[in-house]
Formats: C-alpha cells, structure tokens, sequence
C-alpha cells in the first residue's frame, strides 16, 4: 500500500472520483473535519468542503461539558476520550474527529488536552485513556439543563 498523504491527522473513507483523475477523502489534519481532494498520484491536497457538525439537533434539554486533561505534574495532556452520554449515545466536541473502533465498537475522539461537549442533560461516562504509561479513568458527571460542567481530569 502506498501512502499518498502526509498529515499528522486522520484520513479516512477515501473514494476515487467518477472521471479517476482526483480522490475524495476525509482528514481532521490540522483542525476540524473537512472533506479534501487530491490527485491520484499524490500531491498537495486541497480542503474542499468543512463536514459541518456543530448544527445539532437536540430532542431533550442540553448542556456543555468542559474538559481537561492533565498529566501527573499538572500539564495539559493529549489522550483519547470516550463520552456516553444519558441517552447511552457517544459524543465528541463538533471540531474533533469521531472514530469507532470497529471490533469493540468503542467511540472515541482524541483531545490535546481541553475540550468542549454539548450534551443531553443527565449522568454521562466520560473514560479517557494515555498508552501503557497511565492508567485509564473514568468519571461520571451530571450535566445539568442549559448549564455547564467542569471535569478536571488527572492521568496517572
């Protein structure tokens, strides 16, 4: 397999175009999702169109939960998070990148260390995890109606 990419972000569900001479793919390389083309021989890729997701439709009362991830000396760190919500649905902020890992159909986003989530009110999962180096954990949080939650989260 060739690679034809370079970013430090994820591509995925790339799809040739119907005359062959570009491909269409999906990246969250350097911020938000985007919709980007490119060449089939490789080359610069373009952003073509911002895969919009922060336009949600809530059926229920909602609220923001702000988080943020720290490593053992107080820093901001980088790690995967897991959000399930009351509803028992993932979340993710609408500027990351929402993957499945398909054998355990677990949901995640990767966070440089702050993030910002809208979610329906009531009890939420929030599971983050950082190699073989700190341990998992889990917290859970009430998100209140039209308020906003703060969970400091220290990895160890």
């Amino acid at each position: 397999m060739l690679r034809l990419t370079s970013g430090a972000g994820h591509e995925l569900t790339p799809a040739v175009d119907p005359t062959g001479e570009r491909i269409a793919f999906i990246s969250s390389d350097g911020g938000p999702t985007r919709l980007y083309l490119m060449g089939v021989g490789g080359g610069e890729a373009s952003a073509w169109m911002h895969v919009a997701t922060e336009d949600r439709d809530y059926r229920s009362a909602t609220g923001q939960l702000h988080g943020r991830l720290r490593n053992p000396s107080g820093g901001e760190t980088a790690a995967r998070v897991s959000i399930v919500a009351s509803d028992g649905r993932s979340y993710s902020p609408p500027d990351a990148f929402h993957k499945v890992i398909s054998a355990t159909e677990t949901h995640h986003f990767r966070s440089r260390g702050a993030f910002t989530v809208g979610l329906p009110a009531g009890p939420a999962t929030v599971s983050v995890r950082k190699g073989l180096e700190y341990r998992p954990v889990t917290r859970e949080v009430i998100i209140e109606p039209g308020g906003e939650t703060t969970l400091d989260l220290v990895l160890e």
